[in-house]
């Protein structure tokens, strides 16, 4: 038997925990609280427990929330989301589509972002991919741009990158990066339909 947590007091704002008691039912014979059903965004997770008698569950409100943080500027056309610092959380390249810099932006490890400071091209980018091209296991990426050619910045392994001189083409407004030749390194596609391989 399960306990509908709807009648139960489990306010909180998106993204917040809560406790419920229950009164019935929810708790497992190893102590472990297996579902429940609600409503108006709470979903419940799985939690073990010290004690079977023990009938608090913790649940959590689904959904987004704002984090308060403002990044970047009204000109932002592509986020590409990865880990560029190798810290083991998750970083952001935002593409630039009206002339400034493309920026990396790095995650403190609990959601709040920083501008690492770098100013990378300047050249409308509609679209940003990110992989490994140069195959020294860290993230590198391409921007891909409207009006200029695509470039290639490579990464140190800290998150710092290199423009690597290369121009692949022009006027994409997206791109992806894959190994499409089977040849065990990532290549590039880009949105008007040119496929540079690696």
């Amino acid at each position: 038997m399960f306990t509908d947590l709807t009648t139960k007091d489990c306010t909180a704002s998106p993204g917040q925990w809560t406790s419920a008691t229950t009164t019935t039912g929810i708790i497992s014979s190893t102590g472990t609280f297996i579902a429940a059903t609600a409503t108006g965004g709470i979903t419940a997770i799985r939690k073990t427990i010290g004690a079977v008698q023990s009938n608090i569950v913790t649940v959590r409100v689904r959904g987004f929330y704002d984090s308060g943080q403002s990044l970047g500027n009204s000109c932002t056309s592509s986020i590409f989301a990865a880990d560029v610092d190798n810290d083991s959380d998750v970083d952001f390249i935002e593409g630039d589509s009206c002339g400034n810099s493309n920026k990396v932006w790095l995650n403190n490890g609990s959601g709040v972002f920083s501008d690492s400071g770098q100013a990378l091209g300047n050249s409308n980018t509609y679209s940003i991919f990110a992989a490994d091209v140069d195959n020294d296991g860290d993230i590198d990426f391409v921007e891909g741009n409207l009006s200029s050619p695509n470039k290639v910045w490579l990464n140190n392994g800290g998150g710092v990158f290199t423009d690597s001189g290369q121009s692949l083409g022009s006027y994409s407004q997206s791109g992806f990066a894959a190994d499409v030749d089977n040849d065990g390194d990532i290549d590039f596609i880009k949105g008007n339909a040119c496929v540079f391989f690696h």
